[in-house]
């Protein structure tokens, strides 16, 4: 909807001028699904104890649709000589509720300002993707939409006794029914999918190659350093030519200090993934290692309430995935099938496997309207302690504009 000052009018906070060599488009999507899901050993975010089943209606967002209800605006204006100045904001929100997403924040999604030239590349400023979520163009047949990897996935103890020797808590502690006896981890990492106060840089095409650089500024200090504790840094190259499409990154993030006078963690993550198109099917597959994982990182997250978050901490994982799309008219099938190896501190680098297999379709009625299914089921096992199962079923609609 490329109007740029009705784009401006409908949203008085952002009125302006718009000059014949400028353009700013408002966008957006609502996707909304009816999610049937039943949980195994674990307890399921839906649901309040193992083994339940329930039926919501959620946002594309939460569950695997074909993407979080968002609006935002994108706008170019032309500085001559080949230059633009460059923008984007994006707010996401749960269309259910009608609830702001990414914390309450306006815009959460994305929101930054830059520069941009054909021949010298591009620089951006502000909350920007990271690479290992932008990457998972190469190796997630949906691109984090109905089979993605990077949901995250509940391990619980199954009772008190395991509680005890996961978590290293009390007898009381894993007693309570205030304790969640559980902890988050992804098939994928990306680093929660956004970073603040990013600079960017990413080069023109040279035949089918290009490369880029994220930094961002942690604005916050630690015992050792000033500026470093929390300082994310990633670089990435790919290359696109014809039915071939590749691209793999570097990441890191520096976490706090745990204690005065240790020394910082830096947590690090290598992905790379690559497609085919056949014309039949195109077929996807990817991998990614992760290592030196601490406590505090954003790589593994806890829980709320977590008993002795650092007992169940990774230190290594390693995952990889294939999947599939193929097109049949305005119906697309989708599948996928992901595994992941974390090596936990807690049984002296022994290993937990999670597995996932999703199969998916979507119908495009338009160009902006889809319907879309999807069934997925995960399962994993810790050492015979834990056992994770959970499948569902959703049926969806979504509409951009």
């Amino acid at each position: 909807m490329k109007k740029s000052l009705i784009a401006l009018a409908v949203l008085g906070a952002f009125a302006g001028a718009a000059s014949a060599q400028s353009s700013v488009t408002l966008y957006g999507r609502a996707d909304l699904n009816v999610t049937n899901e039943k949980a195994g050993n674990d307890v399921s975010p839906l649901s309040t104890a193992p083994g339940e089943s329930t039926t919501k209606l959620n946002d594309g967002g939460g569950t695997t649709g074909i993407g979080g209800s968002r609006w935002g605006l994108r706008g170019t204006e032309d500085l001559g000589n080949g230059v633009k100045a460059v923008f984007q904001l994006e707010s996401g929100f749960t269309a259910d509720t009608g609830a702001q997403g990414q914390g309450g924040r306006l815009f959460g999604r994305q929101a930054w300002v830059g520069l941009s030239s054909a021949t010298l590349g591009e620089v951006r400023f502000g909350r920007q993707e990271t690479y290992s979520r932008l990457n998972a163009l190469y190796w997630d047949p949906s691109f984090n939409g109905q089979t993605k990897l990077n949901e995250g996935n509940t391990v619980s103890a199954a009772n008190a006794a395991d509680c005890q020797a996961l978590t290293g808590s009390t007898a009381t502690q894993c007693a309570s029914t205030t304790t969640v006896r559980s902890r988050n981890y992804l098939l994928f990492q990306n680093f929660g999918d956004r970073q603040d106060n990013v600079i960017s840089y990413t080069s023109p095409s040279f035949s089918g190659f290009r490369f880029g650089a994220q930094v961002g500024l942690s604005e916050q200090a630690d015992d050792n350093t000033s500026d470093l504790a929390g300082r994310y840094q990633g670089v990435t190259a790919s290359y696109a030519n014809g039915p071939f499409a590749a691209g793999l990154s570097y990441e890191s993030i520096k976490v706090a200090d745990v204690a005065a006078g240790a020394p910082n963690n830096l947590n690090k993550t290598f992905s790379v993934g690559a497609n085919y198109n056949f014309g039949v099917a195109t077929v996807y597959a990817g991998y990614q290692r992760v290592s030196d994982v601490a406590d505090g990182s954003q790589i593994t997250s806890a829980a709320a309430n977590t008993v002795a978050p650092s007992s169940l901490i990774v230190e290594d994982q390693k995952s990889y995935t294939v999947g599939v799309k193929v097109p049949l008219g305005k119906l697309t099938l989708l599948a996928n099938y992901g595994n992941a190896k974390y090596e936990i501190r807690a049984f002296g680098g022994q290993e937990l496997e999670l597995r996932k297999v999703a199969l998916g379709w979507n119908y495009a009625f338009s160009k902006r309207t889809v319907a879309y299914g999807t069934f997925a089921t995960r399962s994993g096992d810790l050492d015979d302690n834990v056992a994770i199962k959970r499948e569902f079923t959703l049926f969806g609609l979504a509409h951009s504009f």
